[in-house]
């Protein structure tokens, strides 16, 4: 098991956050920073540069979240990855065949991964996935993705009529955002960790977007939120609150059927392995889909 298991949520905090002998300090009590991955923070809390130092230390990424509970910043060390200016140059130099090839074994994992989710309650519609997984092409130029999401999202909860927004503000698209959202943040420590720019893309090309590595790699373990959503759908939670918080916050820890990986180190590898896919020392790239086997895109294909 990863040493490094826990996300701690602390966007409800109202006080000082301070560091002390490896650990952080929260009120009244304290957590060993060795045991910590990830931490969220709210808007009423403050911390000072002993902290920040302890973060450093300890490997440990801290999200700045806005009114929403929303991250709009990430604080994290400067990697000091050896190959990191290698890294860079191979991913800008990175020839438009590679960048489309691993997009679209990203794209036919994500599509694979959502058949999964729905299997259980939708077997036609997760049938329909399966087949379009398998006409995904090299840069997916017929927008397969586009296509599935159209079919996911309409089986996803089709009794209640959902409907897959972002920006909406109800009970479901708000758990999905935060899980999401945990997702994400481990992606791009990851990135930054594994020495890579997070900026420099295959896919994602909103030009204000510097994370926009992040929004590829993270595509592939979408699905696994979206089953823990249905999970707490179906044990009645109505709200984006502390428990169902603490349930997404724990995706990382999850483990795909009949494997043995977790989420945390199926996203720590999917890094290392793009790493090497730029620098060509991966034919092609090895992704992993949620709810099988992990590592099956890229084997079957490569």
């Amino acid at each position: 098991m990863d040493s490094k298991w826990r996300i701690l949520d602390l966007t409800g905090f109202e006080g000082f956050l301070s560091y002390e002998r490896g650990r952080i300090k929260v009120g009244e009590q304290s957590v060993p920073l060795a045991e910590v991955d990830f931490i969220l923070v709210g808007q009423s809390c403050t911390w000072g540069y002993g902290l920040v130092a302890g973060l450093e230390r300890f490997d440990v990424a801290m999200a700045v979240c806005d009114w929403r509970n929303q991250p709009i910043s990430v604080l994290y060390h400067w990697s000091e990855n050896t190959r990191v200016f290698a890294r860079h140059e191979a991913q800008a130099q990175l020839s438009l065949p590679r960048r489309k090839n691993a997009w679209m074994r990203l794209i036919k994992a994500k599509i694979q991964g959502q058949a999964n989710t729905i299997r259980g309650h939708a077997p036609e519609a997760a049938s329909r996935l399966d087949t379009l997984a398998k006409k995904v092409r090299s840069g997916d130029p017929s927008n397969i993705e586009a296509q599935a999401a159209r079919i996911y999202w309409e089986s996803y909860l089709p009794a209640a009529r959902f409907y897959r927004d972002p920006n909406a503000d109800d009970v479901v698209n708000g758990l999905l955002n935060y899980g999401y959202t945990i997702l994400r943040g481990r992606v791009v420590t990851r990135i930054v960790a594994t020495g890579l720019s997070p900026t420099l893309s295959l896919f994602h090309r909103n030009r204000s977007n510097v994370f926009a590595l992040a929004d590829d790699l993270v595509e592939p373990f979408r699905p696994v939120v979206d089953c823990i959503v249905l999970e707490l759908l179906d044990a009645g939670a109505a709200e984006v609150g502390r428990p169902e918080k603490a349930r997404l916050a724990a995706v990382l820890d999850e483990v795909s059927d009949g494997g043995q990986i977790t989420v945390r180190t199926s996203l720590e590898r999917l890094c290392q392995n793009f790493a090497l896919y730029v620098e060509g020392e991966r034919e092609s790239l090895l992704v992993p889909v949620w709810g099988i086997n992990p590592v099956v895109v890229g084997a079957e294909d490569g």
